[in-house]
């Protein structure tokens, strides 16, 4: 119910004086609905939810946790270019970064965190082996998921979807 105005001058707020775990709470709890509220009333983000998006992470532990975290887990396509868009411009601590990485690599692939995981990998940082590793058995695992086409059949043979009606062909961003 808050006002995006409002919502930003909160975030200042709360950025600078709350410790980060009250600074989670509140990323949690007020900025993530109203950012998504606002992305699927609106079909864009409010310029005064996007500067307290932009503000939130200068507490990166806290905004990963907090609003990038659960936002990934089921965030749309939409939501994830938007929220993208701040992700590219920030700077971003390597470990917070790789520690996302980790997180990200235990949720279902979906083309939102999918996305999220592009723009921290394109951030060109150098990441310790088990976040590579995690990343090359995601991929891999998701890869192999989808049906594999038996020795006597071509891939003609079948349809675009199967029977849980998951697409076949992985989507190009995946690749």
């Amino acid at each position: 119910m808050w006002s995006p105005h409002s919502t930003y001058e909160a975030t200042k707020i709360f950025c600078s004086q709350l410790n980060a775990k009250l600074a989670q709470r509140f990323y949690n709890v007020i900025l993530l609905p109203n950012v998504q509220q606002n992305i699927a009333q609106f079909k864009k983000l409010n310029y005064h939810l996007y500067m307290a998006v932009k503000k939130a992470m200068f507490k990166t532990g806290a905004f990963f946790k907090g609003f990038l975290l659960p936002l990934a887990e089921t965030a749309s396509t939409r939501e994830a270019i938007i929220i993208g868009s701040v992700l590219q411009k920030m700077s971003i601590n390597a470990l917070d970064v790789a520690a996302a990485l980790v997180k990200m690599t235990t949720y279902e692939y979906k083309l939102g965190n999918g996305y999220f995981i592009k723009v921290l990998m394109s951030k060109r940082y150098t990441l310790p082996t088990i976040v590579l590793d995690a990343l090359v058995n995601f991929f891999c695992k998701t890869g192999m998921s989808h049906r594999q086409t038996d020795a006597g059949m071509d891939a003609e043979d079948f349809e675009d979807e199967d029977e849980d009606g998951l697409p076949q062909e992985m989507p190009v961003m995946w690749h």
